[in-house]
C-alpha cells in the first residue's frame, strides 16, 4: 500500500466522520428533548419509573457540576482559601501552582498530522 492511497483513505475516513457528526447532532439534541420530557412525565406523575416493551425507565438524579470557571479564577479562588488557613497571599499562589502541576502529571509528547487543504 503506497503512501498515496492511505492519505486518500485518511481524507476519506475525515469526510465520513464529518457527515456521521452532521447526522448525529440532531438526533442527539432530540434524544435530549424526549429525555426531558419522559422525566418530567414521571415526576409530575409521582411514578418511580416506568416499564415498557421490557424496557425499566428510572429517572436518574445526578449532581449538577458547575465549569464555568475558568482557570484563573480557580486559581485565584485555591489561593483564597490557603490564605484564609494562615499561608501568605505569595507563597498561597506558589503552593497552588504546585499542586496544580503535581496533579497534572510529567508531560508527553505525542505526534500529530497538521493535515491543510490548499
Amino acid at each position: 500500500m503506497s503512501i498515496i492511497s492511505e492519505l486518500n483513505e485518511l481524507k476519506s475516513i475525515e469526510t465520513e466522520i464529518k457527515r456521521l457528526n452532521n447526522q448525529l447532532r440532531p438526533l442527539r439534541k432530540k434524544k435530549k428533548e424526549l429525555e426531558g420530557t419522559i422525566s418530567e412525565f414521571i415526576v409530575n406523575n409521582q411514578k418511580s419509573g416506568i416499564k415498557y416493551k421490557g424496557t425499566h425507565i428510572l429517572p436518574k438524579k445526578f449532581k449538577a457540576i458547575d465549569r464555568t470557571r475558568t482557570k484563573n479564577v480557580k486559581e485565584k479562588d485555591g489561593a483564597d482559601v490557603l490564605t484564609k488557613y494562615g499561608l501568605t497571599e505569595e507563597n498561597s499562589k506558589r503552593v497552588v501552582q504546585e499542586i496544580i502541576e503535581a496533579m497534572r502529571g510529567p508531560r508527553m509528547e505525542q505526534t500529530k498530522l497538521d493535515i491543510k487543504k490548499f
